[in-house]
């Protein structure tokens, strides 16, 4: 909500404290003492503490009554909460609830005994929102009181919205349990349009807690955290994984080799998929400064990621399987349904390229682990690849910079014809050899004389 800079100050007025026997007279007081809304601003409310001492007596005076289940009571109740939730937005008047009266015990009492499915529920859950906002104390005092009962309220899919903005706030100064954290997974699956689940997952990708519980995760929620910072990759959104979260990515990568060898089962498909996100999360961390010195630092991520390629190579030469090159725009299956190992030679060329810039260590690894002929050979267009090409020049361009061995080694490799590109062929054009040193791309009329 955004205020208008202005404060309103309550004045308590005398018949105030003179409403016990006429809530409908307190209703209407309420109403317009702690209207936020008013002559086009919106106010920010100044409440005096002896203003909070009486709400809190007449709290607890009607949530007594309400037992009776008579609506008006229920209605009063609704219209205090709905006061204490307009005038905590100041740090001083949340500090004072919680440390200086026993609303909180109160409202303990009434959620017991309430309809759960009354008005008074929704604004209790915005009340406590706007009481532990920016404040540790009264985060730390509601997570404590009150999480069960936020819980019970998502089981049962009951005000999603206040109950994951509620939690969203109390993440930021206390550990969320994995349990809680599915909770909101499963609710990001029916409500993703809802922001407080989105900043919910923001803050438990930079969390240390959460990665320490990652791996722990169900196939589908490690899916939707992959997913989501592959998405903010792809948009250039800002965001940070810290260091934990980077051992454990690298871990997983490290130990997923043979998983792209079953692609074949259906019972893994959850699984291929989840490693194929995590390389191109990994190939696209290496593009940056802050994350590159730390992978540099495990030449296994560079091992494993050319032994992969050199594999995956082989087996796409070996016959029609998903690893084989689709030089026909048409023939793109782009649907990782169809094939889960989409962009996968291009990513791994990525990350592999990304290793070896600047590190000569790196790169000579890179030459003795005899991937450097076949990053040259995935030098063509493949549909089920976009961007490989390009991916592949980068990469020799980093094998090569200040490097005479790889230079050595390139240079004295053969020449053993040219490859056709169906893609090009689509287009009227192919490739030509010329003097067998240059190759240049010619309309395919030109060779019909």
């Amino acid at each position: 909500m955004q205020f208008s800079g202005d404060i309103k100050h309550v004045n308590i007025k005398k018949y105030f404290k003179e409403c016990y026997e006429n809530p409908q007279e307190l209703i209407m007081f309420l109403k317009e003492t702690f209207k936020i809304f008013e002559n086009g601003k919106v106010y920010k409310i100044d409440a005096t503490t002896e203003a909070l001492q009486l709400i809190e007596k007449y709290l607890y005076h009607f949530v007594q009554l309400s037992s009776s289940h008579k609506e008006e009571f229920a209605e009063v109740v609704t219209e205090l909460y709905r006061s204490l939730r307009n005038c905590t937005t100041n740090k001083h008047v949340q500090d004072f609830i919680v440390e200086n009266t026993n609303i909180l015990q109160t409202t303990q009492h009434y959620i017991k005994t309430s309809n759960p499915l009354h008005l008074c529920l929704k604004i209790i859950l915005q009340f406590l929102i706007n009481l532990i906002s920016s404040n540790l104390v009264a985060s730390k005092k509601v997570y404590s009181e009150f999480l069960d009962f936020v819980k019970n309220l998502m089981e049962h899919k009951m005000y999603t919205y206040e109950c994951s903005a509620l939690i969203y706030n109390m993440s930021l100064f206390n550990p969320i349990d994995i349990n809680l954290f599915e909770m909101m997974l499963n609710l990001e699956e029916c409500e993703n349009q809802n922001e407080f689940i989105c900043f919910f997952l923001e803050k438990c990708i930079s969390d240390d807690y959460f990665w320490s519980f990652y791996k722990e995760l169900r196939h589908k929620h490690k899916l939707t955290i992959l997913n989501m910072i592959r998405t903010y990759q792809i948009q250039n959104k800002d965001f940070n994984i810290p260091d934990s979260g980077l051992e454990i990515l690298i871990d997983c990568f490290l130990r997923s080799p043979d998983i792209f060898f079953k692609i074949t089962n259906v019972y893994i498909q959850d699984e291929v998929q989840e490693v194929s996100l995590l390389l191109g999360v990994l190939s696209s961390i290496s593009s940056k400064d802050k994350y590159i010195d730390k992978l540099q630092r495990n030449k296994n991520i560079l091992v494993t990621a050319s032994a992969l390629l050199i594999n995956f190579h082989r087996l796409g030469k070996s016959g029609n399987n998903s690893f084989t090159p689709v030089q026909k725009l048409s023939g793109s299956q782009s649907d990782e349904a169809v094939n889960p190992v989409f962009g996968l030679k291009a990513d791994l060329i990525q990350l592999i390229g990304n290793m070896c810039w600047k590190n000569n260590i790196m790169k000579n690894l890179a030459r003795e682990a005899e991937v450097i002929p076949v990053i040259l050979d995935c030098c063509n267009i493949d549909a089920n690849n976009p961007f490989i090409i390009q991916w592949c020049i980068f990469a020799i361009r980093n094998l090569c910079e200040n490097n005479p061995e790889n230079q050595k080694m390139i240079g004295g490799l053969q020449k053993k014809g040219t490859v056709s590109s169906s893609v090009l062929e689509e287009f009227g054009l192919t490739l030509q050899g010329d003097n067998d040193t240059q190759l240049k791309i010619v309309p395919l009329d030109s060779l019909q004389t």
